[in-house]
């Protein structure tokens, strides 16, 4: 029997009863103001407790619920949905009123001292929608019902031995499958207990680790905070070293932090993918042998293979195709788009270039469309020379972009940002010093610039769209390459 507890405010959820009973009571106040089975609403993410609430309440009522990040403008909701109806919005937030999208209905999500337990009363639940993260273009409404999202739950936490007795702490963003479903959703399958934070803070996490927290979930930024966090000696590290497991995703975690994290707490993190449209579809094993860099296999019900990549000329790298249970209805309001994600064979397109080693375990190297330059005739894959550069002496962060060249077709740049104290000049030529010996002509950045710090999305993502946007509107090429 799970329970949810707002680590940043007094709101917690502990009587299954009392959750059921405060999530009819709001279903109920939905129902007098009009709202009806089939209808779509939206509600701005809020406090994880409030969440839990308004979502039961929808599920309960019939409606199909879009989770709305709260730093998107909600007038985008209507172009999201691409002309489908939005009944009202609903209270999750529980702060002030937020500007309307679309009608003038609200109620707010009671907020009771309550727990929920896996059960029945959502066994015909409609639809989540959940935004992809827009990284590569405009984000899309993603449908899940329950079928998918008990695949992607249940089956996962079940792999990750997730019993009762543990204690997540969640630090993650509640609009994305990662946070909401796995992190806020899984005590509906699994009865543990979770302790929401809001946004990442050591020192919090340290807090509830010491309190007997066992989990974390955690993302690659949230490991590199972590380890600059404190020094290797510090007495912090003996008390995360006490937890279960920690595991990581959403982005390739770098081999040098897992490598460093691990020797720090003795854990090696555990890897895996997923993404809006498949829910969580890859993993390494809780026991077994975990691979730094790799995100292990497929679960139970999906599977995965590689498809060529044009002008991709790796073996045993393609395209990241998965099918099964964990995939989504579609993408809400646009079914064509869906369609044209699969093979005709019925392969769900990620856009990822993974690749496969001969045990089975796969790995992935960024999105095709995102994270790749093809750079005098040769595809270039930015992680690879970012994966260079770290080891470059002064580099705290690197990221690596294209830009429009008339020579090369597209030429690289290199964001740096440097450890404290090292002077720019010194780092620079570092890292022309490690691109000349690691590097083939073709893969070396022709400009190194620094920054204080690297662009990032809500998720924690890197944004490689805005630092292109940046990186264009720089001076000339401070470093050149053959």
């Amino acid at each position: 029997m799970g329970a949810w507890v707002d680590a940043r405010g007094p709101r917690s959820l502990r009587s299954a009863e009392e959750v059921w009973r405060l999530s009819g009571e709001t279903a109920t106040s939905w129902a007098a103001l009009g709202l009806v089975p089939g209808q779509v609403v939206a509600t701005l993410v809020g406090p994880p407790c409030d969440m839990v609430v308004t979502l039961l309440a929808a599920w309960r009522s019939g409606l199909d619920i879009l989770v709305w990040p709260p730093h998107r403008p909600t007038a985008d909701a209507l172009a999201v949905l691409r002309g489908e109806p939005l009944a009202a919005w609903v209270r999750s937030d529980g702060g002030e009123r937020i500007a309307e999208a679309a009608g003038p209905r609200w109620q707010q999500a009671p907020v009771g001292r309550d727990e929920v337990r896996p059960g029945s009363g959502v066994a015909t639940a409609p639809a989540l929608l959940l935004l992809t993260s827009g990284t590569s273009g405009v984000p899309k409404a993603v449908e899940h019902g329950l079928a998918s999202l008990e695949a992607g739950i249940a089956t996962l936490l079940r792999l990750w031995g997730m019993q009762p007795e543990d204690r997540l702490v969640l630090q993650l963003p509640l609009f994305h499958v990662h946070g909401l479903c796995l992190g806020l959703l899984g005590p509906l399958w699994t009865g543990h207990s979770v302790v929401c934070g809001g946004r990442f803070d050591p020192e919090e996490l340290l807090r509830e680790a010491a309190e007997g927290a066992t989990v974390f979930f955690g993302v690659p930024a949230m490991y590199q905070r972590l380890l600059r966090q404190w020094p290797a000696t510090h007495p912090a590290w003996q008390t995360l070293a006490r937890m279960r497991l920690f595991t990581s995703g959403s982005a390739p975690l770098p081999v040098a932090d897992a490598a460093a994290f691990e020797a720090r707490t003795g854990h090696r993190i555990l890897e895996r993918y997923g993404m809006t449209e498949t829910l969580l579809t890859l993993t390494n094993p809780l026991d077994g042998e975990r691979v730094p860099g790799q995100v292990g296999r497929p679960l139970p019900g999906v599977e995965a293979t590689l498809a060529p990549i044009p002008g991709l000329d790796r073996a045993g790298w393609g395209e990241l195709l998965v099918r099964g249970a964990t995939l989504a209805r579609g993408y809400r309001g646009a079914a064509s788009r869906w369609a044209d994600a699969f093979t005709p064979e019925g392969w769900f397109r990620t856009g990822d270039v993974a690749s496969l080693d001969e045990q089975g375990r796969y790995s992935i190297h960024g999105r095709a469309a995102l994270d790749f330059a093809k750079v005098s005739g040769w595809r270039v894959g930015f992680l690879e020379v970012e994966a260079a550069l770290r080891g470059a002496e002064g580099v705290e962060e690197v990221l690596v972009v294209s830009v429009p060249d008339a020579t090369t077709g597209e030429a690289l740049v290199a964001w740096i940002v440097a450890r404290v104290g090292c002077p720019a000049q010194g780092v620079r030529e570092a890292c022309e010093q490690v691109a000349t010996r690691d590097l083939p002509a073709y893969m070396r950045p022709a400009r190194v610039l620094l920054c204080d710090a690297l662009p990032r999305n809500a998720m924690g993502k890197v944004d490689r769209l805005a630092a292109r946007a940046q990186a264009q509107a720089q001076a000339p090429p401070t470093l050149a390459h053959p």
